[in-house]
């Protein structure tokens, strides 16, 4: 049964990083965490994107056209998911997210606009270059005046 003490592991694109994260675990020895897969295969570019873009050379149209829902995402996460969970399985421990490419940036994203959100973050390449690298400049001014 979870506890307090029990991390919460949220992995973006669960639909395909799920299994990797638990074997990554499992060999690491660490077995009190409760992973939660969040499987998104249709709306990546809506749900982990922070930004609007325009089409571009890397962004197609379609993609550019749904982009930008990132922080609305987060804010599911934080309002209906956390709470979800929490009732499910009562208070827990940390929430860490984990994130791959896209989901790399969403989770940058809330490391840099959000940074209580979560206590660890796990960025596994991230997207950095959306929107012309535009988060990895707001990051660099954050971190001059913090």
């Amino acid at each position: 049964q979870p506890g307090r003490d029990t991390r919460v592991i949220y992995v973006l694109d669960g639909q395909a990083q799920f299994a990797t994260v638990i074997k990554a675990l499992t060999e690491l020895g660490h077995a009190q965490h409760l992973v939660v897969g969040i499987g998104n295969i249709w709306l990546r570019d809506r749900d982990y994107t922070p930004t609007k873009v325009t089409p571009s050379s890397l962004v197609d149209e379609r993609a550019a056209a749904s982009s930008g829902g990132g922080k609305a995402f987060l804010r599911h996460l934080e309002e209906e998911l956390f709470p979800l969970i929490e009732t499910r399985y009562g208070p827990v421990g940390d929430r860490i997210i984990v994130g791959h490419s896209l989901g790399g940036l969403l989770a940058a994203d809330a490391l840099i606009s959000r940074p209580g959100l979560f206590k660890g973050y796990v960025l596994v390449d991230p997207s950095l270059w959306w929107d012309d690298a535009r988060l990895l400049g707001i990051a660099q001014e954050r971190l001059k005046s913090s």
